[in-house]
């Protein structure tokens, strides 16, 4: 018998009385068998368990666009500080 101090094993929390599980797919679990007549795509693409990101996912797209948005708000500020210098050198003409 283990001794490692009564932790119990992960995944196994009880749920508390009166509580119902939520409908619907469980989060991460690809769902199995046809999803139409003459479906026949492997039911798991990646094995089973979370679905991991792969390179080229929404979450690597958004974080590039967020570079990008820093980028070009960084270059705004820079391009407005430098006009208001010309505009203070020429003595607000």
């Amino acid at each position: 018998m283990r001794h490692d101090g009564g932790r119990p094993v992960p995944g196994s929390r009880r749920r508390a009385p009166g509580r119902r599980r939520r409908g619907g797919r469980a989060r991460g679990r690809p769902r199995r068998g046809a999803a139409w007549p003459g479906d026949d795509r492997p039911a798991h693409p990646e094995g089973p368990g979370h679905h991991r990101p792969v390179p080229g996912e929404a979450r690597v797209i958004a974080s590039h666009l967020a570079q990008v948005g820093h980028l070009l708000w960084i270059a705004g500020l820079a391009g407005a500080v430098f006009l208001m210098g010309l505009a203070v050198m020429r003595g607000w003409s």
